[in-house]
């Protein structure tokens, strides 16, 4: 099956670097969680976005004042959550870019697909990294969108594999068969991430336990 836009909510006002209005996000995000503010966050948070007018990393965080992160990043703690998610979801030419102050901000992982750095800039003594990496070979080769998508990837991930050695545990869900453009199998996603992640619970175990005896010993 080939992608299809069929699905999307496309906005008739004029939206910035995409076809859809990010504040869908927004909305979908407030009706699960309420209206809350990323500093309302009880544990260590930071999420990350990219200002395509700077080409700088903006970081949204819950607790500015344990993290030490790079000087050249923007951090930001003054902000709903909502708006945060939505700001690193705005797949460009997808998701339209979210205004904020001068800022025109899309997903983090434009610049930022793996971001270690973030867990890092906490202290974090463990540092576990999800990627979704194709295990197998590229096929669709009749497709323009699929293409784009591929050639896309091939970027992220060899940006992902220099970040590697930074992470402790890293889990690969392969949905090499799910287009980024592909719209509506985001529960298809769900459930391979689901099944691959049931492969390395005794890791993620061990990791726990790891993780938690670094934290006494350094204690």
């Amino acid at each position: 099956m080939k992608p299809s836009l069929k699905v999307l909510p496309f906005s008739k006002d004029k939206i910035y670097g995409g076809y859809v209005d990010g504040v869908v996000i927004e909305d979908i995000f407030n009706e699960v969680v309420g209206d809350l503010l990323i500093t309302d966050v009880t544990i260590p948070l930071a999420i990350p976005a990219v200002d395509i007018k700077s080409g700088k990393v903006v970081v949204f965080v819950s607790h500015p004042h344990l993290f030490k992160g790079d000087p050249d990043w923007v951090v930001v703690s003054d902000i709903s959550l909502a708006k945060a998610v939505r700001a690193s979801c705005s797949f460009p030419m997808v998701i339209g870019a979210m205004e904020l102050d001068d800022m025109l901000l899309v997903d983090g992982g434009v610049k930022m697909n793996l971001p270690s750095q973030l867990i890092n800039s906490y202290g974090a003594h463990k540092v576990a990294g999800i990627t979704m990496t194709s295990e197998g070979d590229f096929e669709a080769y009749d497709s323009l969108i699929a293409l784009g998508n591929r050639i896309y990837d091939m970027m992220i991930e060899s940006y992902d594999r220099l970040l590697e050695d930074q992470i402790d545990l890293l889990i690969n869900v392969p949905i090499g068969h799910i287009y980024v453009f592909e719209f509506g199998k985001g529960k298809d996603v769900i459930i391979e991430g689901f099944k691959q992640s049931s492969k390395y619970l005794s890791q993620i175990e061990a990791f726990k336990e790891q993780s938690l005896l670094d934290k006494i010993i350094k204690r």
